[in-house]
C-alpha cells in the first residue's frame, strides 16, 4: 500500500443496513463501476450535522467537486435516528440536484464514538457490501484478552472478554466491484497505555490481512478514512509535544511536556496535512492550538505505481462542514492499476 496527502448486490448481515435513495432495495441492479471521485469526512455525529443544516455545505462541496462516493466515520446514530438523518441527507443532495444516491450504515448497538456510512450515487453502487472484517482477517491475529470492564467500547456489552468486538462497532464498510474494492473504516484509538495498544496492534495487522485478502482477488484497494494514527512529523503540528504524549499518562511527569513549538495555533507550513484540530472542541485544553494528520486513504501499488491517482488532497476549510476534522478527497482512474 502506498501513502498519499472507492447484477445484484449482497448484503452481509453483520451490523449494516443500506437506506436511502430510489431503489434501496438488497435485489436492486447495480453497474458495479466505483466512483472516480471520493470524499471522506470523521462528521463528529452525522445527526449532528444534519440538524445543524451543515449537510447543506457538503451536499453542495459535493456539487461543486463532482464527489460521487462519501465515506463518513463517526456517524454516532442509533438505528431510530436513520430515518430522519436518510431524509435530511436526501433532501440536501437533492436540493445540488446531484440525482439518486445509496446509503449503506454500519453502526454500534448503542450510541458511541463509532459508526461508518457509505453514501454513494446510485449509478456507482457497488455489486456487494460487507460490513465488519468478516472471514476476510487471518485468524492467527488474536486480540488479547481485555480486563473485565476496563474499556470504554465494551463496558455496555457485558459478556464481552475480547475487543473482537470492536470489529462489530459498525466501524468498517467494504464495498466491492468488479475491478477495485473500497474500504471506508474508522479505526479504534490506541489509547496512552500498552494494553490499548497491543489491541491496537493486532486490529492493524487483522486490517491489514483483510487488504491482502482482497488483494488476493486480483483487485486494486482503496483504504480510506480516519485511520487515528500520525504517520509522519508532517502530520502533527507540534512534533514535540506529540512525541513526549507517546508515552504513557501514568509515567509521564509533571513539566515532562515541552513547551509547543511557535504560538497557540501557529501550525506548520505543511498544515493541508493536518485533518483534525479543528472547531470549538480543540480550543482549549491540552490540545488548544495543535492539530493532527488522522485522515488518510492508502491505495494498492500498483494504483500508485500507474499513476491512477489524480489527484489527492485535504479540502474544506477547518470546521467547514461543523466537524473537529477535515474531509479528504481523491480522484482515481480505475482503469490503471489492475492486479495481475
Amino acid at each position: 500500500m502506498e501513502k498519499f496527502l472507492v447484477k445484484r448486490r449482497k448484503i452481509d448481515d453483520d451490523g449494516g443496513s443500506t437506506g436511502g435513495g430510489t431503489p434501496s432495495s438488497s435485489n436492486s441492479s447495480s453497474s458495479g463501476t466505483p466512483p472516480r471521485i471520493i470524499m471522506s469526512l470523521n462528521a463528529n455525529s452525522i445527526k449532528l450535522r444534519c440538524e445543524r443544516g451543515e449537510i447543506k455545505s457538503i451536499a453542495a462541496f459535493m456539487k461543486r467537486s463532482s464527489v460521487q462516493g462519501l465515506l463518513i466515520q463517526e456517524t454516532r446514530i442509533k438505528t431510530e435516528d436513520k430515518p430522519a438523518v436518510e431524509k435530511a441527507i436526501i433532501a440536501a443532495i437533492r436540493a445540488e440536484g446531484l440525482g439518486e444516491f445509496r446509503m449503506y450504515w454500519s453502526s454500534h448497538p448503542s450510541k458511541r464514538y463509532s459508526g461508518t456510512a457509505f453514501i454513494v450515487h446510485s449509478s456507482h453502487a457497488p455489486k456487494s457490501v460487507r460490513f465488519g472484517f468478516n472471514k476476510l482477517a487471518d485468524p492467527a491475529i488474536k486480540y488479547p484478552q481485555a480486563p473485565p470492564l476496563a474499556d470504554i467500547y465494551i463496558i455496555s456489552l457485558q459478556a464481552c472478554k475480547t475487543l473482537k468486538l470492536r470489529e462489530t462497532e459498525g466501524r468498517i464498510i467494504i464495498a466491492d466491484y468488479d475491478v477495485c474494492s473500497i474500504v471506508n473504516v474508522y479505526v479504534p484509538n490506541c489509547g496512552w497505555d500498552a494494553p490499548p495498544r497491543a489491541r491496537r496492534d493486532a486490529w492493524d495487522r487483522r486490517m491489514i490481512s483483510v487488504v491482502q485478502a482482497l488483494e488476493r482477488k486480483n483487485k486494486p484497494v482503496l483504504l480510506m478514512g480516519d485511520l487515528n494514527v500520525c504517520h509522519l512529523d508532517l502530520d502533527v503540528s507540534h512534533p514535540d509535544f506529540f512525541a513526549a504524549a507517546r508515552k504513557p499518562r501514568t509515567q509521564m511527569k509533571p513539566g515532562e511536556i515541552p513547551a509547543e513549538a511557535g504560538q497557540p495555533g501557529e501550525l506548520h507550513p505543511e498544515s493541508r496535512r493536518l485533518t483534525w484540530g479543528f472547531g470549538p472542541s480543540c480550543e482549549s485544553g491540552l490540545y488548544a492550538g495543535k492539530g493532527m494528520g488522522l485522515d488518510y486513504g492508502l491505495v494498492s501499488r500498483s494504483l500508485w505505481s500507474q499513476q491512477a491517482v489524480i489527484r489527492s488532497e485535504v479540502c474544506g476549510a477547518s470546521g467547514a462542514f461543523g466537524s473537529d476534522h477535515c474531509a479528504v478527497f481523491i480522484e482515481i482512474d480505475w482503469s490503471k492499476g489492475r492486479l495481475m
